[in-house]
């Protein structure tokens, strides 16, 4: 929209030219038409709403244009003179104090249209103060300037700038605490995501491993399985399993059977008759 301005003005500037009249002329005719354009587009931002047209057009040529044609370029420093206050018509700026970043501000906010052309610099020219924070360029920008000595009729012409300010400051802080509830938000769901990921996979390894455990025990089971049964090998099957075993449940209470008769004919021999002396030599 502002590149349309700026078309329009060149060619009402031209125009006149074209026709003979005055370069000067053709300068406050192009004037009037930036103007205009001022008055159109900031009566529906949030610190102009409710303005008469009549005020908003002794406003607007208290504003001068700048223009910013790189990213971070600093448009004031922390510390600085509070020499002008600027409303942001093209592009977007970052308030930061150090490497901190409070603020992104955009010419154009399409989720809160009332938000959009912010005013910035404006409080350190109200409480007379340098700067508490840096504004720089987030891309090429271009700005309306209030100078200082335009200050104090804008104020005239707007006489609850203050109480305009401070509405115009809550709505853009409660839109970035939002914005940081929501990317919070978001960061803790993608963290939930990562540690549900990690669950997952530390349960499918934890499953692997449960596995190669089961079929090593396994394995050491048929070892000796086949130790005992002779060397006869368990087949896979379950029934062939089950056989395996019942033939070595089989062996093993005969072993003990065969075992348990040997001790008794032992313990039998070495047991004495009463009143017979036992020559054990003799037998």
């Amino acid at each position: 929209m502002l590149f349309q301005f700026e078309g329009a003005a060149a060619d009402a500037a031209s125009m006149a030219a074209a026709s003979g009249v005055r370069f000067s002329s053709a300068l406050s005719l192009a004037r009037r038409v930036f103007e205009s354009y001022i008055v159109g587009e900031l009566r529906h931002t949030g610190l102009f709403r409710g303005i008469s047209e009549a005020s908003m057009r002794e406003i607007a040529p208290l504003f001068k244009l700048e223009e910013v044609g790189v990213a971070n370029a600093v448009i004031f420093d922390d510390g600085d003179e509070a020499d002008r206050c600027y409303v942001l018509l093209l592009g977007s700026v970052q308030v930061r104090r150090g490497a901190t970043v409070l603020a992104s501000l955009r010419a154009h906010d399409r989720a809160n249209p009332q938000d959009s052309y912010p005013l910035f610099g404006e409080q350190a020219m109200l409480d007379s103060k340098p700067r508490m924070a840096s504004v720089v360029t987030a891309e090429p920008c271009k700005l309306l300037a209030l100078p200082r000595h335009a200050f104090q009729p804008f104020l005239g012409l707007v006489p609850d700038i203050r109480r305009r300010l401070q509405r115009t400051s809550e709505m853009r802080k409660a839109h970035a605490a939002a914005h940081d509830a929501a990317h919070a938000a978001a960061a803790q769901n993608a963290a939930l995501l990562d540690r549900a990921a990690s669950s997952r996979a530390l349960g499918e390894a934890a499953e692997r491993r449960a596995g190669d455990s089961a079929q090593r025990r396994d394995g050491e089971a048929r070892g000796l399985m086949r130790q005992r049964t002779g060397g006869v090998l368990v087949a896979a099957s379950d029934e062939q399993q089950d056989a395996a075993a019942t033939l070595l449940q089989a062996r093993t209470r005969g072993n003990a059977t065969r075992r348990a008769l040997a001790n008794r004919k032992t313990a039998n021999r070495q047991v004495p008759i009463r009143g017979r002396p036992t020559d054990w030599a003799q037998e």
